[in-house]
């Protein structure tokens, strides 16, 4: 169901259905935003954090706590997400991101070049490199598209719509009565896509 006071005027881009008109009255099925923000943040700051604490570990044990806690974290709470196909097939959606994550690499190597001096630092070893690379290609992906793009697109799309309906403050009703898990596919806003 529906609530049109909360969505945007007719002929706007975004489609937000009201998580608060859902089922039980003044709780919505899905669990609201503010709630949400817990399990979509935890990996993110889970991976920081081991990256920011663990200076005194080797590289091999830094990459590897960083995957296995992280990996572990998202399993857990997998089921607090909401999914994560697209219109493409799923197939495709792959080789594009593969494709994305090549050229961002590059970039990055290439963007860092410049400020490397070969002859300083230490080199990393074959499993360190490994495991950085596993992180980065197959654990880093999965922690921003949950949180960037799955959590705060779809709250800033939310926020964006009540704003646009006339809500006194929109930012509470994106994080109390709505929910990242009544956002169609594909919704979204320019405003929000450039905040995020």
């Amino acid at each position: 169901m529906t609530d049109m006071s909360d969505r945007q005027a007719p002929g706007d881009a975004v489609a937000v259905t009201d998580a608060s008109a859902q089922d039980a009255p003044g709780r919505p099925s899905a669990p609201v935003n503010g709630d949400l923000l817990r399990p979509y943040l935890i990996p993110y700051l889970a991976y920081v954090g081991i990256a920011t604490l663990a200076s005194d570990l080797s590289r091999v044990t830094d990459y590897a706590l960083r995957i296995v806690v992280t990996t572990a974290l998202l399993v857990f709470l997998w089921k607090r997400y909401q999914p994560i196909t697209g219109p493409r097939p799923v197939a495709q959606s792959v080789m594009v991101g593969i494709g994305a994550g090549l050229v961002g690499v590059l970039l990055w190597i290439g963007l860092l070049i410049p400020f490397q001096d070969p002859a300083e630092g230490t080199a990393f070893t074959a499993p360190a490199f490994a495991l950085r690379l596993a992180a980065a290609s197959l654990v880093v992906p999965f922690i921003e598209e949950l949180l960037f793009r799955g959590y705060i697109l779809g709250v800033l799309t939310q926020w964006e719509a009540a704003r646009k309906a006339g809500a006194k403050r929109p930012f509470s009703v994106a994080l109390d009565k709505k929910s990242v898990h009544d956002i169609t596919p594909g919704a979204w806003t320019w405003i929000a896509v450039i905040v995020s």
